[in-house]
């Protein structure tokens, strides 16, 4: 702005200045919510396996309003199989073979979403081949059984069952056994069964703690190798050169022809086949 003021005959006096005016204000805006973001690190993009192996799948996701993100919030999915787990880390043994695109998904509390994604291959295993395998908790393996979710190893020179990890191999639980020599295990669906040689007795076991929870004499001496749980009923088969069935109170005698003169150290039953170790 300029301004003119008139002192008086001839004389004047220019005067220039500007004026100020307050910039309008604007209200506060909500900050839109922001997509998290994830990351997968485990396995390695491109990373190949034999069919049945334990692939480890780990990941993290993070969310700048939520934080970290765990459980159901991170799901995992297969291209050929579907969802196949959900949080920061899980194991998988059971994906089809073929070459699987796997995606972490994670979604944070306002639904906004973020995905990381490999290529896992798994390889059709030939016969017979090794798919895994981990180094046994004793030196002296030598009963082994599953009770669906984890390995049950007898050890003959620590005298210990070992309650394991399959997926690593790590030792989960291990008790005493209650024999100096424990041989065969196997799992009924809710107690372990355990052969012993020094007494020759078969040991029913609470598997909480390796308290005996019944015994009785094994059917022959020396009853070595594996003890088998059959359709979850009170039958079992006791391991020595001739392979004996078992009903427990009292103990019935079967002779089986088996080839040649064998020592025995092995038996499973799949339907009406007996496989002989």
């Amino acid at each position: 702005m300029i301004l003119i003021a008139t002192l008086g005959v001839g004389i004047a006096i220019y005067l220039s200045g500007c004026t100020h005016r307050d910039k309008p204000t604007t209200p506060n805006q909500p900050i839109p919510n922001q997509p998290p973001t994830a990351k997968i690190t485990l396995p390695n993009d491109g990373d190949s396996f034999a069919e049945g192996y334990a692939i480890v799948f780990m990941g993290s996701a993070v969310d700048s309003e939520d934080g970290v993100l765990t459980d159901s919030s991170l799901v995992w999915a297969s291209s050929l199989d579907g969802q196949i787990g959900m949080g920061t880390d899980f194991s998988n043994s059971y994906l089809s073979v073929g070459s699987h695109s796997i995606v972490l998904t994670a979604t944070d509390s306002g639904n906004k979403q973020a995905s990381d994604s490999i290529t896992v291959i798994v390889n059709q295993t030939p016969p017979g081949a090794v798919v895994y395998s981990f180094s046994s908790p004793g030196n002296c393996p030598i009963g082994l059984g599953w009770d669906g979710s984890y390995l049950w190893n007898s050890d003959d020179c620590a005298g210990k069952i070992y309650k394991i990890d399959p997926s690593k191999g790590w030792i989960i639980d291990l008790f005493s056994s209650p024999d100096s020599e424990p041989s065969g295990l196997t799992w009924d669906g809710s107690y372990l069964w355990c052969t012993g040689m020094s007494k020759d007795k078969i040991y029913k076991l609470d598997p909480s703690d390796g308290s005996i929870v019944d015994s009785f004499s094994s059917p022959g001496g020396s009853p070595i190798g594996t003890l088998m749980w059959k359709k979850l009923k009170s039958i079992n088969w006791i391991l020595q050169t001739v392979l004996l069935k078992s009903h427990f109170h009292p103990p019935e005698i079967i002779p089986l022809d088996l080839p040649g003169m064998v020592i025995i150290y092995g038996v499973l039953m799949s339907g009406s086949v007996r496989y002989i170790k």
